[in-house]
């Protein structure tokens, strides 16, 4: 995406000032350009964006007249400053652009630190554009007791671009019996030699392997670019867990979600467009209103989070393999939803990890977590109970995103 800024300036301004504000904006690979030199933009792609610099007021008809020269498929952002009436301009461009249906904004900048808030706000609409025609793949159908987890596919599309395809559990379980006759592989057998412990046999984690094979199957079959599985059905059919499948899957980049979760999937699908990192999806299973904390757990997760990790049984079949991860303490993560049924609700907190957790009455990975936010959130206005942990303090780039492409927050 271009990161060019169309700077407007009043015909009556001051030029050495217009040249010394356009220089302060050509920091970390951005430029200014004036409107005639502007057919050096690309625009081609839908969703693209026009970065509009209101260098002075006076402007404001100089903007629309430029405007109306372009594509309407263009996004323009109204970039304003603190001087030369940039802003009194640019809340007029705004509300002439609204009053006549055109989606935009004011993004009002520092001109002294000009590069870190434009960075920020191209990362959001470049996670935009990768969102456009995104294949999420359901293998299986969302598991029964997720009923208030449930999408309005056609919704999610037209505000998210994502696009929902249906896989029959029945395709994996062929594909699973056509690798059965495999040899451990290598990236097997370091999963194995780098555990802390197991108490699985080689014939269950090779059982495991073939897991990733059959999924690796249906990617490349019908061109994913993410997944989430109904795991439990898999288990009845086959004894086979995905737990092993969905780390490693997570790990080289692919997000892959459990329980046939599409909300949850879908955080983690912006988890890994906004911040190129893995994500935890885990129970809610304790909340702590006096220390603000919650205890999170699952039976897998991306070995890359972890610090070490033993091998275990799935924990409600006490079948295949899951894995109980280790995380580094007193590090910062940020806790996340994206929810509802057009996926336009959404909570997230910064925290810290407290301690790791060893309760056989949960499932296998567990973490205690405290929370910026009150945690009373779980207890009255939750979406739904998997939340999706990522290790960092990222809560404020998650509300800059949320807030400008979702209706509303939760909590």
């Amino acid at each position: 995406m271009e990161k060019t800024l169309v700077s407007f300036f009043s015909p009556i301004s001051d030029e050495k000032s217009n040249l010394n504000l356009m220089e302060k904006c050509k920091i970390g690979g951005w430029k200014a350009i004036l409107p005639s030199e502007a057919n050096q933009i690309s625009l081609e792609q839908e969703y693209d964006v026009i970065w509009l610099f209101i260098g002075t007021g006076g402007t404001e008809k100089l903007v629309i007249d430029y405007l109306e020269k372009n594509s309407n498929k263009i996004i323009p952002l109204i970039v304003t400053h603190d001087h030369y009436n940039s802003l009194p301009a640019g809340m007029e461009i705004r509300r002439y652009l609204e009053d006549n249906g055109v989606n935009t904004r004011i993004i009002h900048i520092d001109m002294n630190n000009v590069t870190e808030t434009l960075d920020q706000e191209l990362l959001i609409h470049e996670v935009r554009q990768k969102l456009q025609n995104y294949k999420l793949g359901l293998i299986g159908e969302v598991s029964d007791w997720l009923i208030a987890s449930r999408i309005i596919p056609e919704s999610v599309k037209d505000i998210w671009g994502l696009d929902l395809i249906s896989i029959p559990m029945s395709e994996l379980i062929d594909s699973l019996s056509t690798h059965r006759s495999e040899t451990f592989s290598h990236t097997t057998e370091e999963f194995l030699n780098k555990a802390k412990n197991s108490d699985r046999s080689k014939k269950q984690i090779q059982e495991a392997q073939y897991v990733v094979r059959a999924i690796e199957d249906l990617v490349q079959k019908y061109s994913l670019d993410g997944f989430s599985i109904e795991c439990f059905s898999l288990i009845q059919a086959t004894n086979s867990t995905s737990c092993y499948a969905l780390s490693y899957f997570n790990d080289i980049g692919l997000v892959a979600g459990c329980e046939g979760d599409i909300p949850s999937t879908f955080t983690m699908i912006l988890v890994r467009l906004l911040l190129d990192q893995p994500s935890f999806m885990a129970n809610v299973v304790t909340v702590n209103q006096e220390e603000n904390s919650v205890n999170l757990a699952h039976c897998t997760v991306p070995l890359s989070m972890t610090e070490n990790y033993t091998i275990r049984s799935h924990f409600e079949s006490n079948k295949g393999v899951a894995l109980k991860g280790e995380f580094k303490e007193n590090e910062p993560i940020t806790l996340i939803k994206v929810g509802g049924s057009s996926l336009t609700d959404w909570w997230v907190s910064s925290g810290t990890i407290i301690s790791n957790q060893d309760d056989e009455g949960c499932c296998r990975t567990q973490v205690e977590v405290h929370l910026r936010n009150s945690v009373d959130y779980f207890l009255h206005n939750s979406l739904a109970n998997h939340h999706i942990m990522v290790m960092g303090d990222h809560q404020r780039k998650f509300e800059n995103l949320l807030t400008q492409f979702s209706k509303k927050e939760n909590g």
